[in-house]
């Protein structure tokens, strides 16, 4: 799970922007499904990256 504290502020200026617009559309089901499935995924794959930097960082 992505805390704001981890993400840049780029990073988070843009989730709200996606969480805000993803609201406004009228998704089916199944593809507001997938688009939650393709954020955490994305999601996920930037707090590896920021893990992995850390830890890189700190040798």
């Amino acid at each position: 799970m992505t805390l704001f504290n981890e993400m840049t502020a780029g990073e988070s200026y843009r989730s709200v922007q996606e969480a805000a617009a993803v609201r406004s559309w009228q998704l089916e089901p199944q593809a507001a499904a997938r688009v939650r499935v393709l954020r955490r995924a994305r999601r996920d794959a930037e707090v590896r990256a920021i893990r992995v930097r850390r830890i890189l960082l700190t040798r």
